[in-house]
């Protein structure tokens, strides 16, 4: 992971040091249970993932706001294909492993192909699915963060 700097996926208001995942204020806003899981993904260097993961989320939870009219939707849908896009741009690759660097490219490539609709859903459903079965771990919280970002 590297220093790099994102607004907190909670507030949306203060920017911290992308692997902290989450800025004090929020932090402080938390149960003792909710600290203590930022805590373990801090010293286990899973921060910034579960912080993107959260910013994923949250542009996925937009369309129960959004009107019902067609363009609208497409243009949700366009704009969380593209948040997507942008939180694997923050990731390094090794973040994903045992997935390679070539499998999460093509990935990438797909999600793109997708949304310009030359591929289906069939397609990126299939691949998305082989690509989580290598992520498969006993950790409820890492198997939740991973499913975020290979399910649509």
């Amino acid at each position: 992971m590297t220093d790099k700097q994102i607004l907190c996926p909670w507030c949306m208001q203060i920017k911290i040091i992308s692997e902290k995942g989450i800025c004090s204020k929020c932090y402080n806003h938390l149960d003792s249970l909710e600290q203590k899981n930022w805590h373990n993904y801090q010293t286990s260097n899973y921060a910034e993932l579960m912080a993107l993961a959260i910013k994923i989320d949250t542009a996925f939870q937009f369309s129960e706001k959004s009107s019902d009219s067609e363009s609208v939707l497409k243009q949700f849908h366009q704009s969380r294909i593209r948040c997507v896009l942008e939180m694997f741009k923050q990731l390094n690759n090794t973040t994903f492993k045992p997935i390679t660097s070539e499998e999460l490219e093509q990935y990438k490539h797909l999600i793109k192909e997708y949304s310009e609709q030359t591929r289906t859903d069939e397609e990126l459903n299939q691949f998305s699915i082989v690509l989580r079965q290598k992520l498969s771990t006993n950790n409820p919280q890492l198997q939740n963060i991973y499913t975020t970002f290979f399910s649509f």
